[in-house]
């Protein structure tokens, strides 16, 4: 096995391109920088958090105002029949 190996000897060291190391230098800041910060993820998260509670609250206090299902889904434009064609 070292007999077939003994070729790697004869391989010489040259100079590599200047703006080699540039371009990679460039690509590791890249994949260190995050698309994303986690702040930035933390405010959308509130933000949608928010959003849903907001809908959850607005939606409750429509079907305590009104009493019954009928009147939420009449406000929605939905049936409480049962029809897939709407015969």
């Amino acid at each position: 096995m070292r007999t077939d190996l003994d070729f790697l000897k004869n391989i010489k060291k040259v100079d590599a391109p200047e703006f080699l190391l540039t371009r990679i230098m460039q690509q590791v800041k890249e994949q260190n920088n995050p698309l994303m910060t986690k702040r930035t993820v933390f405010a959308y998260g509130m933000a949608i958090m928010l959003v849903f509670c907001l809908d959850f609250y607005v939606l409750e206090r429509a079907y305590k105002n009104n009493g019954h299902n009928s009147t939420m889904l009449q406000s929605f434009n939905l049936d409480q029949e049962n029809d897939l064609y709407h015969d």
